[in-house]
This record gives structure tokens, C-alpha cells and sequence, in this order.
């Protein structure tokens, strides 16, 4: 927990400068803007799933089922951009 909590600031530093950036004309450059900005939405419900846990085990386990291939998915889709 304490290595997802300390990652989690410069994370949201590096998004924020993302945030910061003008948006770029060319389209891929726009794709790619626009899957880091999906995979940032994912890794925020992993993070609050992981760091303020609710309901049941059962109830969790599906939760953090549903956020990790979320974020899987789209990590998927961001390298396939960058590539």
C-alpha cells in the first residue's frame, strides 16, 4: 500500500504536465494524448479500489477484477499507439 500510495503522486504530476500541453495537431500524437488520458481514468479506479477497499471479499475481488482488466486493456491499446 505504501509503494502504490507513494507512486501515485508523481503519477498524478506527470498526468497533470500531460493535462498541460497544447493539444497537438497531428492524430496520432491526439490518439495517443487521448489513451494515456483513458489509462490515468483506469488507474485511478484501480487505486481507489486498491487503497479504500469496499463491501465483501467477494464483492472487492470482483471489483478489482473489473479495474485491473480495464487497465490492462487500455495499457494494451497505448503501447499498440506508441509502438
Amino acid at each position: 500500500i505504501d509503494t502504490v500510495r507513494s507512486g501515485y503522486a508523481g503519477i498524478t504530476a506527470l498526468y497533470e504536465r500531460l493535462l498541460d500541453l497544447r493539444d497537438p495537431k497531428d492524430e496520432t500524437q491526439r490518439e495517443i494524448k487521448d489513451a494515456v488520458m483513458d489509462l490515468y481514468d483506469d488507474y485511478q479506479d484501480m487505486y481507489n479500489c486498491v487503497i479504500t477497499p469496499s463491501g465483501n471479499y467477494t464483492s472487492w475481488t470482483s471489483e478489482f477484477k473489473e479495474t485491473d482488466n480495464a487497465l490492462s486493456n487500455t495499457l494494451k491499446t497505448l503501447s499498440r499507439l506508441v509502438k
